[in-house]
C-alpha cells in the first residue's frame, strides 16, 4: 500500500488585521509529504518576517538531506529555530507539522502553540493536538517559536494513525468552525476540493476578524 494524498490550502487575512501573518509551507517529493502551518503572533507586527526567515532556513536545510526521517526532521526544525534566535530577529509564531513518510507509510506530527490538527472522516472530527495556552485564558499562549525556552523536545514527533484525513488550521479558522461545527464538518467531507474551498470562503467572508488558514489532506490509499 502506498500513500496517495490529495490536499488543498488557503489563507485569508483577518478583517481586523493590517497584514496576514499566517503562513503555509507544503513540500512533496518522491519520499515524503511535509505540511507546516504557522500563525504569527499579532502583538508583534513583524512576526510574518520571522516566519518567512524560518521557512527559508528549513528549506535550505532540507536540500542537504538525502533521506528524511522523523528524528532528523525534528533536528532540522529545531536548528532552524535556534539560528533565527541567534540572529536576534523579532517575531513569534505557532507551528503545526504533519510529516508523511512514503517509504515506510507512516505519519508523525508536531504542535507548538495553539494552532491545531484534526483527524476526520464522514463520521467524526477529532482534535489530536493540545493547545499550549493558559487555562481559562486562551488568548495567552505558553509555547511558540521565538521563545528562548523552546527546546529540541518541543520538536519531538508524535505518532498518529495513518490512512485517515487531516485538517490543519490556525485559531482564526477553528474559532469560526466551532460556531458552526456541523456545517463545517459537512463541507470538509465534500468530494470535490473546489467545492470545499468555495464553500469555506463563503462561510468565512467578512467574519474572520483574525487571519484564517487551513490545510485539508485526504488520504486515498492506492495498491
Amino acid at each position: 500500500m502506498m500513500l496517495n494524498l490529495k490536499y488543498i490550502s488557503n489563507s485569508k487575512k483577518g478583517i481586523e488585521r493590517g497584514k496576514n501573518q499566517d503562513r503555509i509551507l507544503i513540500i512533496e517529493n518522491d519520499s515524503y509529504y511535509l505540511f507546516l502551518i504557522f500563525d504569527g503572533v499579532s502583538s508583534n507586527p513583524y512576526s510574518y518576517l520571522f516566519i518567512d526567515e524560518y521557512i527559508k532556513n528549513v528549506k535550505s536545510k532540507l536540500k542537504d538531506i538525502k533521506k528524511l526521517e522523523d528524528y532528523n526532521l525534528s533536528i532540522i526544525l529545531y536548528e532552524a529555530h535556534k539560528e533565527i534566535l541567534t540572529s536576534n530577529m523579532s517575531g513569534m509564531s505557532t507551528l503545526c507539522v504533519l510529516f508523511f513518510n512514503k517509504l515506510i507509510n507512516n505519519v508523525k506530527f508536531i504542535n507548538i502553540g495553539d494552532s491545531r490538527i484534526y483527524l476526520f472522516s464522514n463520521q467524526y472530527l477529532e482534535q489530536i493536538t493540545t493547545d499550549d495556552n493558559l487555562y481559562g485564558r486562551k488568548n495567552i499562549i505558553t509555547k511558540c517559536l521565538g521563545l528562548n525556552t523552546i527546546t529540541l523536545d518541543d520538536f519531538k514527533m508524535n505518532d498518529v494513525e495513518s490512512g485517515t484525513n487531516f485538517l490543519m488550521c490556525t485559531d482564526g479558522f477553528y474559532c469560526l468552525m466551532e460556531e458552526s461545527i456541523k456545517e463545517y464538518f459537512e463541507i470538509i467531507n465534500f468530494r470535490y476540493f473546489r467545492n470545499i474551498e468555495r464553500k469555506l470562503s463563503i462561510l468565512q467572508r467578512k467574519k474572520n476578524k483574525d487571519d484564517s488558514s487551513y490545510i485539508i489532506i485526504k488520504n486515498e490509499v492506492s495498491n
